[in-house]
């Protein structure tokens, strides 16, 4: 494994990304397509907000590394990833983490007030 991924620090970081993925597609695959109460929604986009966050820092920390091979290709698997979710070829990811803030606020804003 690379210098990148056995640092301590990106290790936390991927196993971070990956729990709440899983915890998000699992609330997901137990609730199926129902429509979810105002306190699901929140919490749903608490997880997604906190998983963005997360997905944010470690691309930056990826966009750092000018070196390891390995974190190249991941960062490169991440951008061809992202464009299934909307990334336009030439966009800054940046600028596509934005995009999905405010996709989230408008969900949120738009959730049923109980």
């Amino acid at each position: 494994m690379s210098k990148f991924f056995n640092a301590p620090a990106t290790r936390a970081a991927m196993a971070e990304i990956q729990e709440l993925q899983e915890d998000i597609m699992t609330g997901i695959a137990v609730r199926g397509m129902n429509q979810p109460t105002t306190e699901e929604g929140h919490l749903y986009i608490a997880k997604m907000r906190q998983l963005l966050e997360k997905q944010k820092n470690f691309m930056f920390r990826l966009h750092l590394e000018t070196e390891d091979p390995d974190a190249l290709e991941m960062k490169k698997q991440i951008v061809e990833s992202a464009k299934f979710l909307g990334l336009k070829d030439g966009q800054n990811i940046n600028q596509f983490f934005e995009t999905l803030s405010t996709t989230l606020e408008k969900l949120e804003s738009d959730l049923p007030s109980d």
